[in-house]
């Protein structure tokens, strides 16, 4: 709705390249190593490590790219390819692909995969999943960056995904971008996000991942508990309107399975009300979010959260 209605500024910001990447490999992994795929990353050496641009963004378009490609391959590889095709003292133009040896796109379907709520069949929502926005949010924000999203696929054979955009070159040592990707160890954190909207994980995961923080997926309120027995996190990040079971039913259950110190819970909500965060508050959560939000909102909620929990 924001890209809709001409309200989606990119942020201009010095941001380190290849800590980016990394951050679009965790957000995929564990569904590629569900499926046993192979994740490949070829990056020209050549490529300047600290750039000017939005990093929130990138990774966005990247991880959707990728997401898809995990999706729609059974075996074999997904391989994120970024080649420098021009550079200059001020900038670069870098070609960014995603390939993949999937079930690939039909040619009378290619046309339609970039429609919001399309895809390439009805036979591919019923078996993938998906809401179809994914792919049309990608080419916005890669028309915002100066490129164009464009696919080659045949049906059988995989698909290739890929956009070429010009970066102006960091003179600097990208500190802002380096404190926003690169934390220190000790403020690393494991956490649980439980939303049922799967472009709402997507943002909300990469941003987590340019924070410097790890993030495991759960679909809905059941699901979060059903992950929170399964490993430790340092903080959950809760929806509150899930199907199955809310993100308040959920912070109950958690706390009934939790030893000892409880877990900091920071609520999620896009249907922000005056009054909402106090709510929210008195029913037991540590923090308040409402989305949609920028990665400065939740890095600071963050930190404060966890401020508070340490001295409990």
């Amino acid at each position: 709705s924001k890209i809709e209605a001409g309200h989606l500024e990119l942020e201009l910001i010095d941001f380190p390249l290849r800590k980016t990447l990394e951050g679009v490999l965790h957000n995929v992994e564990v569904k590629a190593q569900d499926k046993n795929l192979e994740l490949l990353v070829d990056i020209d050496e050549d490529i300047p490590e600290c750039l000017i641009g939005d990093p929130t963004r990138l990774l966005q378009i990247l991880t959707n790219l990728m997401g898809n490609a995990v999706k729609f391959t059974d075996s074999g590889t997904v391989r994120l390819s970024i080649e420098l095709q021009e550079l200059s003292k001020d900038a670069c133009l870098l070609e960014f692909a995603v390939i993949d040896n999937g079930i690939g796109i039909s040619e009378e379907k290619i046309k339609h995969v970039f429609q919001a709520f399309s895809q390439a069949d009805e036979s591919t929502t019923r078996v993938y999943g998906g809401t179809g926005l994914g792919l049309s949010i990608a080419r916005d924000l890669v028309e915002k960056m100066g490129g164009e999203l464009q696919v080659k696929s045949r049906l059988g054979e995989g698909a290739t995904f890929f956009f070429s955009i010009k970066i102006p070159i960091s003179e600097g040592d990208s500190a802002e971008g380096l404190e926003r990707v690169n934390h220190d160890e000790q403020r690393r954190y494991h956490v649980l996000l439980a939303d049922d909207n799967p472009v709402n994980q997507t943002v909300s995961s990469g941003i987590l991942q340019i924070l410097g923080h790890t993030a495991v997926i759960a679909d809905d309120g059941l699901d979060a508990v059903e992950k929170f027995t399964q490993e430790e996190f340092d903080l959950v990040l809760m929806d509150i309107q899930m199907p199955r079971m809310d993100g308040l039913e959920a912070k109950d259950e958690i706390r009934k399975l939790e030893k000892g110190a409880e877990i900091p819970i920071i609520a999620l909500t896009a249907h922000a009300m005056q009054g909402d965060r106090e709510k929210y508050l008195d029913a037991g959560m540590d923090g308040y979010l409402s989305k949609p939000f920028m990665d400065d909102a939740l890095r600071a909620e963050i930190l404060s959260v966890m401020k508070k929990n340490s001295k409990r």
